[in-house]
C-alpha cells in the first residue's frame, strides 16, 4: 500500500487539509495500470461508507502482500473527500454547504468543493 495526497488546501482555523487516497498493486514488473478506484464517504455523514473503505483495505492490504493482485493492476481507494465535515458533524461542505457529490467533473480553479471533484478526477484519469 502507498498512501497519496489527492489534494490538499490551507485551512485557516485548522491544519491543512488532505484527500488521502491509497494505492494497492500488483506485483509486476511494468508500469502500473489504473484498474479500479472506489470513493468511500462524500458526505460529513457518510460513516458507512468510511468503515466499508476500512474494512476493503484491509483485505487489499492483505492481497497485495499475498501478491494476489494480478499483473500491473491498481487500485485507489479513497475513503473520504469531506472529513471536515465529518468532523464537524455537517453533511455538506462546512464554508458553503455546497455537496461534493453534485461538483463532478470540477474546476481546478472554482470553489473549493469543485477543486476536490476536480483532483479525484485527475487523479483516476486514465
Amino acid at each position: 500500500m502507498k498512501k497519496e495526497v489527492i489534494y490538499s488546501m490551507d485551512s485557516g482555523f485548522r491544519e491543512e487539509f488532505h484527500v488521502d487516497g491509497f494505492l494497492f498493486s500488483g506485483k509486476g514488473s511494468g508500469k502500473k495500470e489504473k484498474s479500479a478506484c472506489i470513493i468511500g464517504s462524500m458526505r460529513g455523514n457518510e460513516y458507512q461508507q468510511l468503515y466499508i473503505c476500512a474494512m476493503l483495505m484491509n483485505r487489499l492490504a492483505e492481497l497485495e502482500e499475498k501478491g494476489a493482485i494480478i499483473g500491473d493492476n491498481q487500485i485507489l481507494v479513497i475513503p473520504s473527500l469531506n472529513n471536515v465535515s465529518m468532523n464537524v458533524d455537517r453533511r455538506f461542505w462546512t464554508s458553503d454547504n455546497t455537496d461534493i457529490n453534485r461538483q463532478f467533473p470540477g474546476n481546478a480553479h472554482g470553489e473549493p468543493t469543485s477543486r476536490i471533484a476536480s483532483a479525484v478526477m485527475k487523479a483516476v484519469d486514465g
